[in-house]
């Protein structure tokens, strides 16, 4: 829980500003593929102006786009603009996650099944500590296993 303190303190701390999330988004991308990472950014934004947390947002749509390419080899990641809403879908080609859990990865060092994949390290706290950030500039993130294989994490954020 102190961690967690720390994370939503930090979050807190922070002070708004006006910032780009098209820009965020694809330079996150651009570093992660600069790393080896395979991850693919589309948009039909140049621009998507949106008042917000730079870095704790940035945190937070990191330890997503790095659990998709962690558990799912590759991430696909959109930003859309619709209805005064950005729209972020990351798409992944892992195993999805079983239905029991799709609450459960949201709280606090849960992992859905370490024998599944024990040489993946983490703590457990990306995802909670994501939905924290989100939630706290008003939005919100949802999960679903793609029909056939893979993950689609939406994260949907209000424009003013």
């Amino acid at each position: 829980s102190s961690i967690l303190s720390f994370a939503r303190n930090y979050s807190a701390d922070e002070p708004t500003e006006l910032f780009d999330l098209n820009a965020l988004i694809e330079t996150l991308c651009d570093n992660l593929v600069d790393t080896g990472n395979q991850v693919y950014f589309t948009s039909n934004l140049n621009r998507l102006p949106i008042e917000g947390r730079i870095l704790s947002l940035k945190r937070a749509i990191t330890n997503i786009v790095e659990n998709a390419v962690k558990y799912g080899k590759e991430a696909q990641v959109n930003l859309q603009e619709k209805n005064k809403e950005a729209t972020i879908h990351i798409i992944d080609q892992g195993p999805g996650i079983p239905e029991h859990a799709m609450d459960k990865v949201f709280e606090p060092f849960f992992r859905i099944d370490p024998a599944r994949s024990p040489h993946t390290i983490g703590t457990g706290l990306g995802m909670a500590v994501a939905r924290d950030i989100i939630q706290a500039h008003g939005g919100n993130i949802e999960l679903a296993n793609n029909k056939t294989t893979g993950l689609t994490v939406t994260i949907t954020l209000p424009l003013k």
